[in-house]
């Protein structure tokens, strides 16, 4: 019977959507730490294992929790549960999408199994050149190796290690990747560059503190995102499948199955970097059971999970929070007009351009958009024009957005011709009118 629960539980493991991996994680972080069967602890470690591969970017956003648990279950008395943690910690740390640190993750993992590693581990990381952006995932698995270099008698172990945490601060794009680690690193560099005799270890040390108490100066402004009531969710849902033809949820099936979607939907809505993509393969099995006998229920679970997507990227559904932006204002400009400061999302075929994001205008400004090629800057600008742009006051504001190509249909209008057709429809002006406007700009 074990052996069958056992491979009946890897085997939906292996199928499960991110969400639900969201929706069963915390009970098997709990039965991995808790349970008295040291067989049901290492089943909840392989499943960790399993969970790589269909939901690595949730398990990345969970190395901050997945790391230490990991790491004290290395020191398990039961030898098979310390060989499973130790290669369940080598297979979760694949989820960092960081170059710079993978190449040290087998040295970074032994050295929490072996503490007279660490030195060496140490002198190795402190000769990379860290160029990527550092978040969570991949402080998660240095920050252990730093805090147990901090308390290594030897003077120059301490100052590589503030050496790294330097180098690891000026990397640091979020503010809140760093928060969970200031508990233990900003103590190890304060003492450090107090006490420690060589000068050159305590400026080393001194810097380090110094970004990091920077780091945490701008963290203050981040709030966690959360997302919204459930009940606020399913009443987006329920919308959405009041308009689907034919769907229902009435049997008991139905019932479960619309539940797990708006779970799911409102999971979703705390990913900001989740794509069109993400979101269809997370939510368009559930919705097939909603949906009508004899439909193509591929094709219309697919526009169903759209919607849905479309439905809780603002608004009532939307999740609030994130990364809070500041702006700095002389008192002449805090003196002026607001015209706007709303947040929505925005996406453009299978790709989520922006989520969550702030607009913040005031009148009498003029505002430049700096992005890379293809980064939506017109379909941002178009969208705004076109009042999609969700908490924009059209009430308020007219746009026109003027097109940096013409169409080909229209490259052989006169100015008169071009300009009576963007203009007819919505003010009514007569030729003799258009013209005398024409004449007077």
């Amino acid at each position: 019977l074990r052996k069958t629960s056992s491979k009946a539980a890897k085997a939906f493991a292996k199928i499960v959507t991110v969400p639900a991996v969201g929706f069963v994680f915390d009970d098997i972080v709990n039965q991995s730490q808790n349970s008295p069967m040291w067989q049901c602890k290492v089943l909840c470690l392989e499943l960790l294992s399993i969970f790589v591969e269909n939901a690595p970017e949730y398990l990345s956003h969970r190395m901050t929790e997945l790391v230490p648990l990991l790491s004290a279950l290395m020191w398990d008395s039961k030898k098979q549960v310390k060989e499973q943690a130790q290669t369940t910690l080598q297979e979760v740390c694949r989820c960092i999408d960081n170059n710079d640190i993978q190449p040290f993750v087998p040295a970074l993992v032994s050295a929490i199994a072996h503490p007279e590693e660490v030195e060496e581990c140490v002198h190795a990381l402190s000769a990379t050149t860290f160029v990527q952006t550092v978040d969570a995932s991949a402080l998660s698995v240095t920050v252990p190796l730093l805090e147990r270099g901090f308390r290594e008698k030897k003077t120059a172990v301490k100052r590589k290690c503030g050496v790294i945490t330097e180098n690891l601060a000026k990397l640091v794009d979020n503010p809140a990747d760093v928060a969970p680690f200031m508990g233990v690193l900003e103590p190890a560099l304060a003492k450090a560059a107090e006490e420690v005799a060589d000068p050159e270890c305590r400026s080393r040390c001194a810097a380090a503190h110094a970004a990091l108490k920077d780091i945490a100066k701008r963290g203050r402004e981040v709030a966690k995102v959360e997302a919204a009531p459930l009940e606020k969710v399913e009443a987006v849902l329920m919308k959405v499948i009041a308009k689907t033809e034919g769907a229902k949820v009435e049997s008991s099936a139905q019932k479960i199955s619309f539940k797990f979607v708006a779970k799911s939907a409102r999971f979703m809505t705390t990913n900001q970097d989740a794509t069109k993509d993400d979101w269809l393969e997370a939510l368009q099995g559930p919705i097939k059971v909603l949906l009508p006998e004899g439909a193509n229920k591929k094709v219309d679970a697919e526009k169903v999970a759209a919607a849905i997507m479309s439905a809780c990227m603002s608004g009532e559904a939307a999740a609030t929070g994130g990364v809070q932006e500041s702006f700095d204002e002389d008192e002449e400009d805090a003196a002026t007009e607001q015209l706007c400061d709303c947040r929505f999302s925005l996406a453009y075929g299978s790709r989520i351009l922006l989520n969550n994001a702030r607009l913040y205008l005031k009148r009498g400004a003029r505002y430049g958009i700096v992005a890379a090629k293809s980064a939506g800057k017109t379909t941002l600008l178009t969208s705004i024009a076109n009042g999609q742009v969700e908490g924009f006051p059209v009430d308020r504001l007219k746009t026109i957005f003027v097109q940096t190509d013409i169409p080909a249909a229209k490259a052989r209008l006169s100015i008169l011709e071009f300009a009576k057709d963007q203009v007819q429809e919505e003010m009514k002006l007569n030729d003799e009118e258009i013209s005398a406007a024409l004449v007077k700009s």
